[in-house]
Formats: structure tokens, C-alpha cells, sequence
């Protein structure tokens, strides 16, 4: 599909992935596969010989292209995992088919790349306890139903109360937000419930399902949350609170933190900035509204720090 290209290609133009960062997934194995989803539904899924039923909750023509797509997915999660382990983080820009059952598909999604992945964790002894945070709109049914009595996967979901699937599963934790929510109440509730459960489940490894059609601009999503809101890594704050914001070096990036959280990053910037020290304001009051008229940071106090050298 011509939108993974572009993805990518936006990706490289913002700066955010190189293009050596990339790599092709290869197709998932049915060993691999079958540790999430039954081997029977795989054999009809790849065989080409689902239901009817089946085939329509799928949502498109059944076809040996669209199957190859999702198996190449689902590998794509998996090789994701190494990377991952590797380096800290790792993307599938085409994941999050998390509306796909143990043996049924759903909504477009036909075998779910973040329970197979995290099974291969499991499996192979890359992890012991694994998170699964999906922020999508809609509910992880799929993923909710997989892992409902499976103490080493936790699963947090954030959608839509009214918003498809209409029968929801039991995640280990759910918050469902009515129609028209915006940044301020979803990402409070982020903030007070997110930090709270990694802390109570300790994972060794954590997958998180980015949806965009959380935003106003989502006719479909019907919440109400801004691109802004969004990059906010889920920090609320507001004029009536008081947060510790710093602004530090590390290398050559001037790193931006809220309450010790990053928030932003400018690569490359420190080295604009050559003197010794450098103002870090702490405790102040930041607004969620656009500056717009007079405007005040009002701080209680500033310190200065040196800089500090990450080079040999």
C-alpha cells in the first residue's frame, strides 16, 4: 500500500528514522505464528479457504497478496523485538493489526503482530513479562482476548467507549472516553494510570500501539485530541499546577524534560550553544492554551548548571 511509503518516506524527510534504519521483513514461520493463533485458522488463513463468515469480518477480499501482507506484519513485529532488544526501541509502521482473535479475524486484521510478538518473546526467553499499551481509538479485542488468562502479558487499552468493536473484551485494564474528549482529560488519565501499572507489573518488555485517529480531524475516531496533544508523551499541565521543566545537554542534543519526562529534543543544538553554562528554569508554570495576547512563564526559581561533555 502506497501510504507505507509514504510513511517512511516522512519519516527520513522529518528527521525521525534514517534510511539505513529501515529494513524488509521476511514472512513468519507457521511456528512462530501458531503460538499465538490456532494452527487450524492459520492453515484456512493462508490456504485461502476461511469461512464466509470469517472472510467478511475481515473486511477485504480475501486474496493471496493481502495474506502475504499480513504474514509479512507479523514477521516485521517480531524482527522488530530484536532490534528493539538491540537498541532500545524499534517501529513496525505498518503494525497494530490488534482487532485479530486466536482464530478468527477482525476489521482488517488477520493475525495480530503485537500478541504473536510478544509470544515469541515469551517463547524464546527474551522476556518474561511483557506489556502491551494500545492507543488506538478502538479497543485491542483482539489482543484483550488472547492474553485475557495469561498472567505474563499485561494489556492496557485506551478507545472510545462508543467506538467499534461495540462488544468490548476485558483487557487487564480499560478506559473507555466518551465522544468529543480532548487532550486535557485523556492525557490525565495517561498520566495517573500509565506510570502507576508499569511500576505494579514490572515489564521486561513494553509494545506500544500508536493510533492516530485519536485526533478531532478523525471523523470516524470521534474524540476530540489535538497533534499537539499528542506529541505530549502524556504530561498534562496546565496554569493551575506547578511542574519542574529543565532544559539539558546530552552530547550534542539539548533535551527538553517535564517533571523529568522528556518532552522534546533538538538534535544537533548544544553545539549552538558553546558557553559553560546554561539557565534551566525549574518549577514553572506551563499552559496548554496557544500564546496568544500577553503571555507569562511565571518561575519560582532558576538554576544555573554546566554544561556536561558526553565526549571521550
Amino acid at each position: 500500500m502506497i501510504k507505507y511509503e509514504l510513511l517512511a518516506e516522512q519519516l527520513v524527510r522529518k528527521n525521525i528514522c534514517a534510511e539505513h534504519s529501515f529494513f524488509s521483513p521476511s514472512l513468519i514461520s507457521k511456528k512462530d505464528a501458531i503460538l499465538t493463533h490456532g494452527e487450524n485458522y492459520y492453515d484456512h488463513l493462508v490456504g485461502l479457504t476461511l469461512s464466509k463468515s470469517d472472510q467478511r469480518q475481515i473486511g477485504f477480499p480475501l486474496s493471496e497478496a493481502l495474506v502475504h501482507r499480513e504474514r509479512t506484519i507479523a514477521q516485521g513485529s517480531i524482527q522488530n523485538t530484536h532490534y528493539a532488544l538491540e537498541y532500545g526501541i524499534s517501529m513496525n509502521i505498518a503494525g497494530g493489526t490488534h482487532h485479530a482473535y486466536k482464530d478468527q479475524p477482525g476489521a482488517f486484521c488477520m493475525l495480530n503482530d503485537q500478541a504473536v510478538a510478544a509470544n515469541y518473546l515469551i517463547e524464546n526467553k527474551l522476556a518474561q513479562r511483557v506489556m502491551i499499551v494500545d492507543l488506538d481509538v478502538h479497543q485491542g479485542n483482539g489482543t484483550a482476548s488472547i492474553f485475557e488468562n495469561n498472567p505474563s502479558v499485561f494489556t492496557l487499552s485506551f478507545h472510545g467507549q462508543k467506538n467499534y468493536p461495540f462488544r468490548k473484551q476485558k483487557s487487564d485494564c480499560d478506559v473507555g472516553f466518551e465522544d468529543g474528549t480532548t487532550d486535557a482529560g485523556y492525557l490525565r488519565e495517561l498520566k495517573n494510570k500509565l506510570p502507576k501499572l508499569v511500576d505494579r507489573f514490572e515489564p521486561d518488555f513494553i509494545f506500544y500501539l500508536a493510533g492516530v485517529d485519536v485526533l478531532k480531524n478523525d471523523k470516524l475516531g470521534r474524540l476530540g485530541m489535538t497533534i499537539e496533544g499528542t506529541l505530549r508523551t502524556g504530561i498534562p499541565s496546565t496554569l493551575d499546577e506547578f511542574h519542574d521543566y529543565s532544559v539539558e545537554w546530552e552530547g550534542s542534543d539539548l533535551v527538553y524534560r517535564l517533571d523529568g519526562v522528556e518532552v522534546y529534543r533538538n538534535q544537533g543544538e548544544g553545539d549552538r550553544y558553546p558557553e559553560a553554562m546554561f539557565a534551566i528554569l525549574n518549577y514553572a508554570k506551563i499552559t496548554d492554551s496557544p500564546m496568544t495576547g500577553e503571555w507569562v512563564m511565571e518561575v519560582d526559581w532558576v538554576k544555573h548548571e554546566k554544561r556536561k561533555s558526553f565526549r571521550n
